[in-house]
């Protein structure tokens, strides 16, 4: 059969066969850059895909007339719903995964602690002891731009009993990224009062997404 440039079928066949193709070789040439982009990359072609897919599930359950409020539609809601959600799933895990920052330093009163973007000034710190585990708090101020967004009051927890530590964070959200702050410290086994502290800040992106993806999907399957 000869080759006719103005087919539609025939180029719409070329380009399927070469699209797989293609994405290997991008994927390949992005790996050898940094994995970091692959991930990326790879991530947001799986939500391209499913959104891409969804819409189109929506415009052929339109064509057919279908009641939304039908058994039927009801259906295809949920079908839709689940895909949305784990669409907005991946999407949280990518940029997670991909924008996490982390950042630390030595805990200090004297001038602020400087992360990235943001500015954090010891506020008050203070000791006091449990009944089977004594805690060290710190209240920290955290500011962006000259502008406090919030003041968080992380702890680290010593059991004597059975000598271990453990780092109970604080944690700042809001609808786009997440901050968390945490304290640290390396000679709690001394049982040094003047030990010194670390402050550890996480800053994680699109956590709300996979929430609500996994509320979508839980949603669609119900």
């Amino acid at each position: 059969m000869a080759w006719d440039k103005t087919s539609p079928t025939q180029l719409k066949a070329l380009c399927v066969k070469l699209a797989p193709a293609a994405l290997v070789g991008v994927l390949i040439a992005l790996a050898l850059i940094t994995p970091t982009h692959t991930l990326m990359l790879v991530g947001l072609i799986m939500v391209g895909w499913l959104a891409y897919g969804s819409m189109l599930y929506i415009h052929r359950v339109r064509a057919a007339q279908v009641r939304m409020l039908s058994n039927a539609g009801l259906r295809h809601i949920g079908s839709v719903a689940a895909h949305i959600g784990l669409a907005m799933f991946i999407l949280g895990m990518t940029l997670t995964a991909t924008l996490k920052q982390t950042y630390d330093t030595k805990l200090t009163a004297n001038a602020p602690m400087v992360m990235g973007d943001y500015s954090l000034r010891l506020v008050a710190a203070d000791k006091r002891e449990e009944h089977n585990f004594s805690a060290r708090r710190a209240v920290i101020e955290v500011s962006r731009g000259g502008h406090v967004i919030t003041t968080l009051a992380p702890e680290l927890r010593y059991y004597s009993v059975r000598n271990m530590q453990t780092a109970e964070a604080a944690l700042y959200s809001t609808p786009l990224k997440d901050i968390y702050l945490v304290l640290g410290e390396t000679t709690y086994r001394d049982k040094n009062e003047t030990a010194s502290l670390g402050v550890r800040m996480y800053v994680t992106p699109a956590q709300q997404f996979v929430w609500l993806g996994f509320v979508l999907a839980a949603m669609g399957g119900a």
